[in-house]
């Protein structure tokens, strides 16, 4: 009994020719020169061509006018530095059907040596699916943002609203300390305010500019309670922080209640003095808040513990809020260092 001894080369070329015809992707062999030597069925699928009508073709068959100029020396140039990689990796491809309508495609190139030379082995996907998915998905975030953005603006505009009712409200007072206290609650409204224009402005509205709600806020304070910047000096020590705005609106509250304290507060038997802002990244996603002054310090009869003067109460509320330490230091200087935990995902 006989046998007939296959050559391996027979062999690899009926398996490689097997695999090409069994692949759900468009499979497209053409030669160094861009001439077609091997289609498979799902190519004809996604073209509109017969195989006959493809084999001995150019490639440029199948690819738009347009796109055509350039392809000559990518195959040059991918012929010259053959491997496996993406075609046109960050370039829109399109491809073109037999009908004469153009579609997105993912194509990738496989280089075979063959004893007649290097192929080219191109896989094309139609991804016209999924680039209409993106597009979706892209308008869907616009139309997200802009909406966040309408938010955010008409919360600052109802707050500016109701700071200028507190406004109205204050000059038909005539009692000091009721003048006072709607003056405060005017500047803590400024500050969830201020927070929501700084996002409004934002390209990301799930991160505050927190350094820049910082420079607003001492700037709007400065003017609320006419403070002398000449005898007065402000100095600010602000790193870039980024913050979501679940710990931005409290933290904003804190320090619009640590600087109106030490403007109103701490240089009252005195006409010069400085006030110092920080704001500092810590390791292990913590940043640093300190308010210091060298004024008269805090009054040996205010109770830390019990917060009950000063608004301390009210820091103490909102540190607990957003997990912060607070630690102060009563005179020369008195000092507020709050250590504030910020999530691993926020980026600063």
């Amino acid at each position: 009994m006989s046998h007939t001894k296959q050559h391996p080369t027979s062999t690899a070329e009926a398996m490689l020719s097997m695999a090409v015809e069994a692949s759900p992707s468009g499979m497209i062999m053409t030669d160094h020169a861009g001439t077609i030597v091997m289609v498979n069925s799902a190519t004809e699928a996604l073209f509109g061509f017969t195989r006959s009508e493809l084999i001995g073709q150019s490639v440029h068959v199948l690819i738009p006018q347009v796109q055509r100029a350039h392809h000559p020396q990518l195959l040059q140039h991918y012929v010259e530095n053959p491997g496996a990689r993406p075609m046109g990796h960050g370039r829109d491809l399109r491809g073109l059907r037999k009908s004469g309508e153009e579609f997105a495609v993912e194509v990738g190139l496989n280089p075979i040596h063959t004893p007649q030379g290097l192929m080219v082995l191109a896989s094309i996907i139609d991804i016209t699916a999924r680039k209409q998915q993106e597009q979706q998905l892209q308008s869907a975030l616009k139309e997200k943002n802009l909406l966040l953005s309408e938010i955010h603006h008409r919360v600052k505009n109802n707050l500016q609203i109701i700071d200028s009712l507190l406004g109205m409200q204050a000059d038909n007072l005539h009692h000091e300390a009721a003048v006072s206290m709607l003056q405060d609650c005017q500047n803590r409204i400024k500050s969830m305010a201020m927070i929501h224009q700084v996002l409004y402005e934002s390209a990301d509205f799930s991160q505050v500019d927190f350094a820049a709600v910082t420079h607003r806020l001492i700037n709007s304070l400065s003017v609320s309670y006419a403070l002398n910047l000449s005898n007065i000096v402000m100095t600010m020590d602000i790193d870039d922080v980024q913050l979501p705005i679940d710990i931005s609106i409290p933290l904003g509250l804190i320090l619009n209640e640590l600087c109106t304290n030490a403007m109103k507060y701490a240089f009252i038997d005195r006409s010069r003095g400085k006030i110092a802002i920080g704001l500092k990244r810590h390791a292990e996603h913590r940043i640093e808040l300190t308010v210091t002054d060298d004024g008269v310090g805090l009054p040996a009869e205010v109770d830390l513990e019990s917060a009950s003067t000063l608004g301390l109460q009210l820091v103490h509320l909102l540190c607990e809020q957003i997990s912060a330490r607070l630690d102060i230091h009563r005179s020369d200087p008195t000092r507020f260092t709050l250590l504030i935990p910020i999530p691993r995902n926020t980026h600063s």
